[in-house]
């Protein structure tokens, strides 16, 4: 249980300018917040996962939030929405909020940072968790978009371990120059669906995009439905079904709800023919692009090649709204990189306190992550 004594919010001196608080209130981390949807706004950000919907939705459910907010003389120019859990007795960690809960869904966890202030702001963020070392092992810090590398520096002197926990890979479409990006086989392949649309259904089919709070958590709910009966299908290449633990379904559910703060946060891009929904793409929204997100449907729209279809007319949108980029999500693969070759890392680095303690345990768990995700590449 928090002590009393977190509930209230800690301050830092970081420089001369930049000064940090921390909350370790449920209800403040939760509560909408009208300088965290600006800075979200003004960071042109292409992550949509930095939307404050998404750590807002996290925070009812994190063991102890840590709320960390940068300001530079009263306005505010950093968040790290973070969380602090025992992963085993005795040992703490700092992680994005929601990272490890709901990671099926938060596919790429990082921090808010204006563009400006990306150094000073980030060194700001790690100078405040050095001085509570105490409290933590280790916190896990996935650097934000615009930041390449944790630098040395950053850690005050003589303090801490920093190492490379692991990297995310974004196949990432500008649409600056999309035309020449696209594949001729990815545009065959959607004039090819369309012409089998046509020739089933007539003038009875077209794309939808679901927009409206109102509408927005039923076609979510019905996405859901679409995506397991995808992982069901037999005879065609396996894909899980990300959303099957209620936890995650009821966090969609909730980011869905928040849809009219700090901007569009999700659109759900339908697929009717013949009077019924046949497939579905959830799409993220970001300041500067589109991210694709989960997908689904039944046996009788695979002929129609469903998703690229969707994705198609995501992108469309994407570029007529004047984003940067459009992402084909994490985890590079060949049907994403039909569509570009271009591939963003995001590195995550782990930040060790300075105790021989937490060296060894941050060791075993480093050992123990490893086997398991090649557990899961054997096994897949």
């Amino acid at each position: 249980m928090t002590a009393p004594s977190l509930l209230r919010p800690e301050q830092f001196a970081a420089t001369a300018r930049l000064t940090v608080t921390c909350s370790h209130d449920r209800a403040e981390a939760a509560a909408a917040d009208a300088d965290w949807d600006r800075l979200y706004r003004e960071s042109a950000s292409t992550n949509p996962f930095l939307h404050p919907a998404w750590a807002r939705a996290a925070a009812g459910q994190a063991a102890e939030p840590w709320h960390i907010r940068v300001h530079d003389a009263g306005a505010l120019v950093a968040v790290a929405a973070l969380e602090l859990a025992t992963v085993f007795p005795g040992t703490r960690v700092l992680r994005v909020a929601g990272a490890h809960r709901y990671s099926a869904l938060l596919e790429l966890p990082s921090l808010l940072v204006h563009p400006r202030y990306v150094r000073s702001a980030t060194r700001a963020i790690v100078e405040y968790l050095m001085s509570r070392a105490g409290r933590w092992s280790w916190a896990q810090l996935p650097l934000s978009e615009h930041t390449a590398w944790f630098e040395p520096d950053w850690l005050p002197g003589g303090t801490g371990l920093v190492t490379e926990r692991l990297v995310r890979a974004e196949v990432i479409l500008a649409l600056g120059d999309c035309a020449r990006l696209r594949s001729r086989n990815l545009r065959e392949s959607v004039r090819r669906s369309r012409n089998r649309l046509t020739r089933d259904f007539g003038a009875q089919w077209s794309i939808v995009r679901i927009t409206d709070p109102v509408r927005l958590p039923s076609s979510v709910d019905n996405l859901i439905r679409l995506h397991h009966e995808r992982s069901v299908l037999t005879g065609r290449k396996g894909h899980p079904d990300r959303l099957a633990v209620p936890a995650l379904r009821a966090y969609l559910d909730q980011v869905a709800g928040m849809q009219q703060a700090g901007g569009p946060v999700l659109s759900c891009y339908e697929l009717h023919a013949g009077g019924d929904v046949i497939a579905q793409l959830l799409a993220l929204h970001a300041p500067a692009a589109t991210y694709c997100g989960p997908s689904g449907f039944g046996a009788a729209a695979w002929p129609y090649s469903p998703t690229t279809m969707l994705q198609w007319q995501a992108c469309e949108d994407a570029r007529g709204e004047g984003c940067r980029s459009f992402s084909l999500s994490t985890g590079p693969d060949r049907a994403k990189l039909r569509w570009s070759s271009d591939v963003r890392i995001h590195p995550e680095f782990a930040v060790v306190a300075p105790r021989r303690g937490a060296r060894i345990a941050y060791a075993c768990y480093a050992q123990a992550a490893a086997a398991s995700r090649l557990h899961r590449q054997f096994r897949g």
